[in-house]
């Protein structure tokens, strides 16, 4: 399957699609470096903002249409004294129908209580084939901005998980997941709980914050087990590690198996999360299998 061909319509809603996605994972609270996440956040603004339809955050039920100030709700928030909510989340998107696919949206989750966080930004896939290198730029560009925690970036794909075509979509990325192994699943809320503890999963741009590096021997220590086929990118409070000249998504039946993602995988290996709440929904099941899950967090590793 080629990457243009991942669009699933039905009834005329095209319900799921690939995307470019960008997330940044942190610990602690976002008023701890209020410019930052700011910066941060406008950053984030400016690529999906004039496109935007629809918003929705925590405290509703119902997507609304994009208004003149909604761009003003997380600088709001970030004005708040600490303590007197517990999440911050904006989700704000191009999608016309709500129960269709975006590939151009942006997901500010601030989970105070569980004091971690991610912004998750989703792009077309033509602007990063369009110009890669110019894609790197931006994420280290966004990655300086705040003391973040892990990120990745690559090929991935967006549906709506709370609306009618959500069963489809599940069974779809099951299928997608397997096969392509440089996909990644979309999951910021459940991979938040399990960021104190490493990243989520390697990416085309895998993003380790100073704890981590920390963690696998330092500066020092990580570039001795990457050839020269891996950039190293050294950022403010942490490493971007590239694996390749543009991201790829593979294809395990055609051999495809991405060597580039599996170097900077066993390099960093030690410190990615092993406890991932489930994500993946195998054919014919209602429930998320956390052997299915982990097997695919875990397809780097070695």
């Amino acid at each position: 399957m080629k990457l243009d061909e991942m669009r699933f319509e039905d009834e005329g809603v095209e319900y799921l699609k690939a995307c470019f996605t960008i997330t940044l994972y942190w610990t602690g609270s976002i008023f701890d470096d209020r410019d930052g996440f700011l910066s941060l956040y406008q950053q984030a603004w400016d690529l999906v903002g004039p496109e935007a339809r629809l918003y929705q955050t925590d405290s509703m039920k119902r997507p609304k249409k994009v208004k003149a100030d909604t761009q003003d709700l997380v600088p709001t928030w970030l004005k708040d004294r600490p303590g007197q909510r517990e999440m911050y989340i904006l989700l704000v998107d191009n999608r016309e129908d709500v129960s269709a696919a975006s590939d151009r949206g942006l997901l500010f989750h601030a989970t105070e209580y569980k004091n971690a966080g991610a912004l998750s930004l989703r792009l077309p896939v033509e602007e990063v084939e369009r110009a890669p290198e110019a894609m790197v730029e931006r994420v280290a560009e966004m990655a300086e901005s705040i003391p973040f925690a892990s990120g990745h970036a690559g090929y991935s794909v967006d549906y709506n998980p709370r609306e009618k075509y959500r069963v489809m979509a599940r069974e779809k990325i099951y299928a997608l997941a397997r096969r392509h192994p440089g996909l990644d699943v979309p999951c910021v809320e459940n991979t938040c709980f399990v960021i104190h503890m490493g990243f989520k999963r390697v990416g085309w741009l895998t993003l380790l914050g100073d704890g981590l590096v920390k963690q696998l021997g330092g500066t020092e220590n990580i570039p001795g087990q990457l050839s020269e086929a891996i950039t190293i990118r050294e950022l403010k409070k942490g490493l971007l590690l590239q694996a390749g000249p543009r991201p790829e998504f593979g294809d395990v039946n055609r051999r495809e198996t991405l060597p580039l993602y599996r170097e900077v995988g066993r390099a960093v290996a030690a410190a990615r999360a092993t406890e991932h709440p489930a994500v993946l929904y195998p054919p014919d099941s209602f429930v998320a299998s956390a052997e299915q899950t982990n097997e695919w967090l875990a397809e780097f590793d070695d």
